[in-house]
């Protein structure tokens, strides 16, 4: 059975949500009496056409943050944004040095929130390594 892009638009939205596989099941079979699979979920979850709708949730997610009056907030989700893109740098005993480049795909203003998040994250990064 095929599902309309709708369909998989809801199961990653519930996924987002915070629903697990089955709850998102028992979701569909109550509100919209329509019986999906756990493999039709996990099927679904990791898709391209949930790749495409994470990719554009991300977008305006970022049209967001850079569109609010509010510079605080701003860089509240935009910190928050780069803990969830970035890596968390982890300490090792032997001394060694990581590059990581990341190419991301973004508008111009995008791209300078970007930038100057890592700006800040390099800032802070020199800080800690001083103390």
């Amino acid at each position: 059975m095929t599902h309309t892009k709708q369909t998989t638009h809801r199961i990653v939205e519930m996924w987002g949500l915070g629903f697990t596989a089955e709850e998102t099941v028992r979701a569909f079979r109550e509100e919209y009496s329509i019986h999906i699979g756990l493999a039709t979920v996990y099927r679904k979850r990791h898709s391209i056409t949930a790749q495409e709708i994470i990719d554009e949730i991300m977008r305006k997610q970022l049209r967001d943050i850079a569109r609010d009056d509010s510079s605080d907030l701003r860089m509240k989700y935009r910190d928050k944004l780069l803990e969830k893109l970035i890596p968390q740098r982890i300490e090792s005993l032997s001394v060694q040095k990581i590059e990581q480049h990341v190419k991301i795909d973004a508008t111009e203003d995008e791209a300078s929130i970007l930038s100057k998040a890592v700006s800040v994250l390099e800032r802070k990064r020199k800080s800690q390594q001083i103390h």
